[in-house]
């Protein structure tokens, strides 16, 4: 056969029928395009594909235009989105990014952002990413994902009309994109209440691809919560009347598990040509991980506001009160030096008793001062506890060889991140603790280790002292709590106090085992991926 012949058994039909399937099959190819297109107008939701080798990143006609901006005004380039994107939330970007790549793509690149739209007005963006392809040595080559825009869409007049009945049909593109932006995709036909969903609406309903996707009333007494339906049923009425798209968000209940989620949804109508609604069209995406994430810092940021007025408060009442004590021991020490004969002896014990009692009020202010300062403009860094409980006991030598104690040390303790002020203030109240509660007829012994967990160092601070009983074991770390009479032990219960909020703000621990007579083990731990808070 020569080079240009066709095949013997190829007749002339068998050529134009293969020609017209290719048109077909074209068609369809377009048709698909187009109605991936529409879903992703419908839904609100831009996707990109990223190839880190190229620097080149291909931003859809839809996720320019999110943001006010032509085809051509925004190039196709892999730092155009930081140029619009809000500051604020930009570095919040890039740790999720490095997250998602560091864990080879366990941790998913999910984002809920702020953009400013070319009018300078803000976008609330829901975005999802992953990387898709990666080279020989781990490293990303190529990454999609998508953009939705979470902002009530108040002024969007466009419909869901041109989707197609058969969203399952949709292209190897579509599936991508939807799959990781999670958006369910579904369809009821008013009619005759038949629902069609596609695999994601049963992921986050919980539901089986064998189940049945349930209808509007099935859907709404099963699965929505009973204090949403109303205005479901409102906001339906609205989309027929109106023939405009709709953002609802909804709670619902998970089929088997009963778990509540929070859904962000978009409906729309379509009608036939004589104007009678037939299909509603529309889209959910679960966002609660996302609201949970947003509530709790929101909580977290109350608490430490009301944290941080309280510790200021008690830094302006500690202040303030030592100004009048000043005064008080001044005065009685003036009366003491210009009027000591005109007092008797038990007029001079009751000077001395209020001077005794002013200078001891005084330690309990400077007590509470200092407790209102521990964590106030704390700045971590990495610390060699070796040197830090070294540096402890030289400045205390004098007092450790007045009581006779001994101090053993554990060879190569850590090197953590932590608060240096701070770790040096519990450690040194821990080994001064040790040493002044001993047994009278004993040298006081201390042995200081550490251990350590998955997330935490964990140090011990052991001593033969005069041990501390079960019911006590708690209460001494309540600031002014003491055990003992001042005439016994110096001190004015804040040591152990201190100690409490520097393991809080190391995010760990602190606490004793002891027995009365046999002495005590205190522990503290510390967190090994500590937080800037």
């Amino acid at each position: 056969m020569n080079k240009g012949d066709k095949p013997s058994s190829w007749s002339e039909e068998d050529i134009q029928a293969l020609i017209q399937k290719n048109k077909e099959l074209t068609q369809i190819i377009k048709e698909r395009e187009t109605i991936f297109n529409e879903i992703l107008e419908v839904s609100k939701a831009g996707y990109w594909d990223w190839r880190f080798k190229e620097g080149y990143q291909y931003l859809s006609p839809s996720f320019k235009s999110m943001f006010g901006y032509e085809e051509d005004e925004l190039p196709n380039h892999a730092n155009v989105w930081q140029k619009i994107i809000h500051p604020d939330d930009l570095e919040g970007v890039f740790q999720t990014f490095d997250a998602h790549i560091q864990s080879k793509g366990k941790v998913p690149f999910t984002n809920t952002v702020r953009y400013y739209h070319k009018d300078g007005s803000i976008i609330w963006v829901f975005c999802k990413g992953k990387v898709i392809s990666w080279d020989e040595n781990g490293k990303p080559l190529r990454m999609v994902g998508s953009h939705v825009n979470i902002t009530p869409l108040k002024h969007s007049e466009q419909n869901l009309k041109k989707i197609k009945a058969e969203l399952v049909k949709q292209t190897a593109r579509y599936q991508l994109v939807t799959d990781i932006a999670k958006i369910g995709i579904w369809e009821l036909n008013l009619e005759t209440n038949e629902a069609i969903w596609d695999h994601n609406m049963y992921k986050i309903y919980g539901l089986e691809k064998d189940d049945i996707a349930p209808g509007f009333i099935e859907w709404t007494t099963k699965f929505v919560h009973s204090e949403d339906v109303v205005k479901i049923v409102q906001l339906v009425e609205e989309i027929i009347r109106d023939e405009k798209e709709k953002y609802i968000q909804f709670r619902i209940r998970t089929k088997d598990t009963n778990d509540e989620k929070i859904i962000t949804a978009v409906t729309s109508v379509y009608k036939d040509s004589s104007g009678n609604p037939i299909k509603l069209f529309g889209t959910n995406i679960d966002l609660t991980r996302d609201i949970s994430l947003e509530r709790q810092k929101l909580k977290t940021q109350a608490l430490e506001k009301q944290n941080k007025e309280l510790e200021q408060f008690a830094y302006v009442a500690s202040h303030d009160l030592q100004e009048p004590l000043r005064t008080v021991d001044n005065f009685v020490g003036l009366i003491q030096k210009m009027y000591a004969h005109s007092f008797d002896q038990k007029g001079l014990k009751f000077l001395d008793l209020i001077q005794n009692a002013t200078n001891r009020m005084s330690q309990l202010v400077k007590g509470l001062l200092d407790y209102s300062r521990i964590g106030m403009r704390k700045k971590r860094s990495r610390i060699d506890i070796n040197k830090v409980v070294n540096d402890i006991i030289a400045d205390i030598g004098t007092f450790i060889e007045e009581k006779k104690a001994s101090i053993t040390i554990e060879e190569n303790l850590p090197v953590i991140l932590a608060y240096p002020l701070e770790i040096r203030i519990i450690f040194q109240n821990l080994i001064i603790n040790a040493i002044k509660f001993h047994q009278a007829e004993q040298r006081p012994r201390i042995e200081i280790s550490s251990t350590e967990n998955k997330s935490h160092w964990i140090f011990k601070i052991k001593d033969n002292g005069i041990g501390i009983s079960p019911e006590d074991q708690k209460r001494i770390f309540i600031i002014f709590q003491r055990l003992h009479l001042p005439n016994e032990y110096e001190g004015n219960g804040i040591g152990l106090a201190h100690c409490q909020k520097i393991a809080d703000i190391h995010m760990g621990d602190i606490w004793v085992e002891s027995e009365l007579g046999l002495g005590s083990t205190f522990f503290f731990s510390v967190h090994k991926k500590l937080i800037e808070m």
